[in-house]
């Protein structure tokens, strides 16, 4: 759909032709925060579960291969605040790699390369397995359908460094407040309180305190309310 710039015939559309050798299967970009969003051929949504790299085009510039990279989806719009961040991984092998996490609703589909994070940067191919589209399971902002019940389903990835996504279902329109706590019992971040809709929601968190500051590694423990629900789950930050 859209990118960020790239050299001349090694463009994103390289990263899903097909093509694994030489440069007609190498995306190589130019800017300093290399991103390019996706959809599938039949612009419908879809269940994503696993995404597939590979580095390795055997051209060479092995410093330039992708090492680390994010995942976004969006069940809506193209436009930032509609996307959410449903794995972020290392890739350490040259040739192909799976990335698993669990299955996510989204018709369009954000790679956001984090390191390298100076200089050009190498990517061969990107696949993405799907399925059919999730009722009543998580979609990119909210999902369409009602859960019966509350529900806490935890944080992905756990242990995390530095971003981790919280998932969670109301079944009713209501205040939710998310707070996060160390492992003294200190408040450390209100994530979330005010008014949602009903629905299964993924809110994500940074490692960042209520000041703007990052927390040391350690154990945080999520606490969830609504109405007369209330849940709690570990997370553990690992730098």
């Amino acid at each position: 759909v859209e990118g960020s710039e790239t050299y001349t015939n090694e463009t994103w559309s390289n990263a899903i032709d097909g093509v694994t050798v030489g440069w007609d299967g190498t995306v190589t970009t130019k800017s300093s925060s290399p991103r390019a969003i996706f959809a599938f051929a039949d612009g419908s949504i879809k269940a994503l579960h696993k995404v597939n790299l590979l580095v390795d085009t055997n051209v060479g510039y092995d410093n330039r291969w992708v090492k680390r990279f994010r995942i976004q989806v969006s069940t809506k719009t193209t436009k930032d605040i509609d996307f959410i961040t449903v794995y972020d991984g290392f890739q350490d092998k040259a040739k192909w790699q799976q990335h698993v996490f669990p299955a996510v609703n989204a018709r369009y589909v954000k790679i956001i390369i984090d390191y390298p994070n100076s200089g050009p940067t190498q990517l061969g191919e990107l696949e993405c397995e799907v399925g059919t589209a999730l009722l009543g399971k998580l979609a990119a902002g909210g999902s369409e359908s009602t859960p019966d019940e509350y529900a806490l389903y935890g944080n992905y990835p756990n242990p995390f460094n530095p971003t981790t996504l919280i998932h969670f279902a109301i079944p009713e329109d209501q205040r939710v407040t998310l707070r996060i706590y160390n492992s003294l019992g200190q408040l450390i971040k209100v994530l979330h309180d005010a008014d949602m809709n009903a629905g299964e929601h993924a809110i994500q968190w940074d490692a960042l305190n209520q000041d703007g500051q990052p927390v040391p590694s350690g154990v945080y423990m999520l606490h969830l309310q609504a109405k007369d629900f209330t849940a709690s789950h570990r997370m553990m930050l690992i730098k």
